[in-house]
């Protein structure tokens, strides 16, 4: 099963089931469309800042060295599921979980100011799993669930621009493992890229192919150039990095097996790749995260250092 499944299921198996009764969607394919201007990238940290007692939702970012911290979101009630940032590092897009009254899909400026629902006016979605950016970060890829009936239909990939316009249906998830729900999309040129619970598939115009056996979840560089995804080839859970077009890979970790060395999760990379986020789960914590760290992606976790200004056991990504 993909992470967010195994570590979340009680959560993800009701956010499915929530029904939403509104009309239909508008469908069609999508291409990504080309950076047309150049645009300056931002470097920073975001999290789901936690506090004992306090609930909610509050997002903060900070510069990779903790200065310049800035509080960007913030919801009384509900959690993030998964951060996803444009490849400029300046928006961050989520899905609130787990309430019909949420909105289900939230993009927000890094660097603080409004708050966008693309979904606000686009009832007939009620789920939000995986959520990716086109390369320019004109569109999101999202997967969704479309409401037809007490209790949903299936699970598909959606395009839409951050202002609310252009939904596009691009492929219904046949397949796969049941309950499966990527942790983020992948846009590149020839696709958007999802995990089935099985393999890496590119869906383009309605149809999809194999890029990859065995992988439970994708994530793509700022730059492009470099796909994180978690595998698992019969030996556990491990974690590769390589090209956009699925090749080159090669394993930058294995996760501990019995509670005898640290786990990992949400590996995300760096800009350009060279380094690689993860929340980290230390022998003998049960199931709590212990803290967020970051390594260079050729040293090993081993090399690992702390992030210690942001939460750990809540979501956070980086550009």
């Amino acid at each position: 099963m993909t992470h967010r499944t195994w570590r979340r299921p009680a959560l993800v198996l009701l956010a499915c089931l929530l029904p939403l009764a509104v009309p239909a969607a508008s469908s069609g394919s999508d291409v990504p469309a080309p950076r047309t201007a150049a645009t300056t990238v931002l470097h920073r940290v975001v999290w789901d800042q936690y506090r004992e007692g306090r609930d909610g939702i509050h997002l903060r970012s900070a510069n990779l060295d903790g200065s310049n911290l800035r509080s960007i979101y913030d919801l009384p009630h509900g959690f993030t599921t998964e951060l996803t940032m444009d490849r400029a590092g300046r928006r961050v897009a989520f899905a609130p979980c787990c309430r019909a009254k949420y909105p289900a899909l939230v993009v927000v400026p890094v660097l603080g100011g409004k708050a966008l629902k693309p979904l606000a006016r686009h009832r007939q979605i009620d789920f939000v799993g995986g959520i990716g950016w086109s390369p320019s970060g004109s569109r999101l890829a999202f997967e969704g669930k479309h409401v037809t009936g007490p209790r949903g239909g299936p699970m598909s990939l959606w395009t839409i621009r951050p202002d609310g316009t252009g939904l596009k249906h691009v492929l219904t998830i046949h397949g796969g493992r049941p309950g499966s729900i990527n942790d983020a999309l992948a846009w590149t040129r020839d696709g958007i890229l999802y995990s089935d619970g099985k393999n890496l598939r590119s869906a383009s115009a309605g149809r999809s192919h194999l890029v990859l056996r065995h992988v439970a979840s994708v994530r793509i560089s700022g730059n492009g150039q470099h796909l994180v995804t978690e595998r698992d080839l019969g030996q556990g859970q491990s974690v590769w990095i390589g090209n956009a077009d699925g090749t080159g890979q090669r394993r930058v970790l294995s996760q501990g097996v019995g509670g005898q060395s640290p786990t990992y999760f949400d590996v995300v990379p760096s800009y350009d790749g060279s380094r690689l986020l993860a929340d980290r789960m230390l022998p003998g914590s049960g199931q709590s995260i212990d803290d967020v760290v970051t390594w260079a992606t050729e040293a090993g976790p081993q090399s690992a250092t702390v992030v210690g200004f942001a939460d750990p056991d809540t979501s956070v990504t980086w550009n």
